[in-house]
């Protein structure tokens, strides 16, 4: 059993867990925080977000107490849980009158990375800080200034900081604690003597007290269909509405023409990246709503006004299951049964919770394994996940006309690749796609220039017309230079390894001595043996490479066998 710790500093009001475990750390005069995670979690731990799960169930077991109250009182005081609660529940919710006060706490996980949002940052006002400094003889973080999306604090509608005003070191580290406001900036910077006169956003403020109740409220998790039959009536109340149904585009104009787009690009950083594709939607995936923190304050924001307005509506809704709701049914029932699938959609969904800006062209650099299996596999699904606009006219932008006009470049230009003095070069898709007037990334490519991207993948090189290039230019240097003996002169100055070297020379019968004659000419000989560019080599090469080109003789004997 662990062993109880012999002190942990006492929570203030609105403090976050990671203010708590720096101060331990601190006090406690560890040198590492390597050393801090032993004492306090008996291992190393990442102090998530939102709520460390891992974290608060090893510091449980070593503080005095029972344990769920113990863990009650960690996640009420200390973590954003509270803010995220009523937005995770399901259908199968248990009724208001049937949770008991931090039932809804047990069985604590990481959660679903599209309800948090964006987030990583720390926070601070220095008026908070001078006043905790003066009412409780030292600073911290507050809580509900690491909400997301919240940029001011609510008390002295000054903005926040996220990091030295003068060398612009932020604040928070990944997998470090916290060495502010307890020390100054290592530039000099003093947090405590911070002034500023600058006043904050009033949609920031507003924004900042709705969260801020939101957090204090603790409301447990709400079904559903109580959240949605509130958005609904209140839309509808505005009039947003077409037939029986809501118009998303009127809400989102509504929320444009409320808020203005600067508010919501700095609050969202979906919407700043300009993805509004299904930036408002009401569908569930694993029976939740599928909408980030930051839409959820920014609708209830327009339509309520405020948070007891918002409050008193949700918890008037009844617990019954919402009818004709939009449920992603067919996505879910394609990842059930197909593991694949859903591996490779969760890869993108946990690089958006990353990334939220994330683009297809950033795919493919991130993880070109998963673009190119759901590319391949699943493309309708990545394209609108990524909200990738395919161009519905392309000749609107001009595209059809660019793909017929970049297919004429190329074959103009493919003699030049190899007609290239020196030592020759591979004609790869990449030296291909150079021949262009501009640079175009490979997803765009094959999604709105597909004549010129199938054409680059039929005209790059094959390794065995290369190699044969390559050999070419050896028997001109060795011609040149005049070096003997011929068979390791030319080998040598064409750069090419033996073992090909020999393949090559077996299929044709070329004798290195006759080959540096003046008489052998090298590209009648491979006109005349209809040698193309796209050559697959040697007929019965059986020989075996180094490299990527590598296969191990002794399975593919076993596999000749077989």
């Amino acid at each position: 059993m662990p062993t109880v710790l012999p002190f942990f500093p006492e929570s203030h009001p609105d403090e976050t867990f990671l203010s708590r475990v720096s101060r331990y750390h601190l006090l406690s005069g560890n040198p590492t925080k390597a050393a801090t995670d032993q004492e306090l979690f008996g291992k190393r731990v990442i102090l998530d977000f939102v709520v460390p799960a891992q974290a608060l169930s090893s510091l449980v077991a070593r503080l005095p107490g029972e344990p769920e109250l113990v863990m009650q009182s960690l996640v009420q005081e200390n973590t954003l849980l509270p803010a995220f609660s009523p937005f995770l529940g399901t259908e199968a919710t248990p009724a208001r009158q049937e949770i008991q006060l931090g039932q809804h706490y047990s069985g604590l996980g990481r959660l679903p990375q599209r309800v948090v949002g964006m987030h990583g940052e720390s926070r601070l006002c220095v008026e908070c800080l001078r006043e905790d400094v003066s009412k409780r003889g030292i600073g911290y973080w507050h809580r509900g200034h690491q909400i997301p999306g919240v940029q001011a604090c609510w008390r002295h509608h000054r903005p926040l900081l996220q990091g030295c005003p003068v060398c612009r070191r932020p604040f928070a580290r990944p997998q470090h604690l916290l060495s502010m406001p307890w020390s100054n900036c290592p530039c000099g910077w003093q947090p405590t003597t911070h002034a500023t006169t600058t006043k904050a956003n009033e949609l920031d403020v507003r924004y900042a007290e709705f969260s801020a109740r939101l957090l204090e409220a603790n409301l447990p998790p709400l079904k559903p269909g109580q959240l949605i039959r509130a958005y609904r009536q209140k839309i509808a109340a505005h009039g947003l509405v077409r037939k029986s149904s809501v118009s998303w585009t009127a809400v989102l104009d509504a929320l444009k023409l409320e808020f203005g787009g600067e508010f919501l690009s700095s609050t969202d950083p979906a919407y700043r990246a300009g993805q509004l594709r299904s930036w408002l939607r009401l569908s569930l995936l694993e029976g939740q709503i599928e909408l980030p923190l930051t839409r959820h304050v920014i609708l209830a924001l327009y339509l309520f006004g405020d948070f007891d307005a918002f409050k008193a509506s949700v918890l008037a809704q009844t617990d019954e299951p919402l009818e004709k709701l939009r449920v992603s049914k067919k996505d879910t029932v394609q990842e059930e049964s197909d593991p694949k699938l859903q591996s490779m959609r969760n890869k993108v969904r946990h690089l958006q919770a990353q990334w939220p800006t994330i683009s297809l062209d950033d795919l493919w650099k991130r993880s070109y394994a998963t673009a190119d299996w759901l590319y391949q596999h699943d493309r309708s699904w990545l394209l609108q996940a990524l909200q990738v606009q395919t161009e519905q006219a392309p000749d609107t932008d001009g595209y059809l006309e660019q793909d017929a006009g970049f297919v004429e470049t190329i074959n103009a230009r493919l003699d030049g690749l190899y007609e290239t003095q020196g030592k020759p070069n591979r004609v790869t898709k990449e030296r291909l796609r150079g021949l262009l007037p501009k640079s175009i990334p490979i997803a765009q490519m094959k999604v709105r220039y597909p004549r010129a991207s199938e054409l680059i993948d039929t005209l790059k090189e094959s390794y065995w017309h290369f190699i044969l290039r390559r050999v070419m230019f050896g028997i001109g240097e060795a011609r040149r230079l005049q070096a003997a003996p011929a068979n390791t002169a030319i080998r040598k100055l064409s750069g090419v390894h033996s073992v090909a070297f020999d393949a090559v020379l077996d299929h044709f019968n070329w004798e290195p001595e006759q080959m540096v004659l003046p008489s052998f000419d090298a590209k009648s000989e491979l006109v005349r043996l209809g040698v193309n560019r796209q050559w697959l080599g040697p007929t019965n090469q059986s020989h075996n490479h180094g490299g990527r080109r590598y296969k191990n003789k002794a399975v593919e004997d076993r596999g000749k066998a077989a």
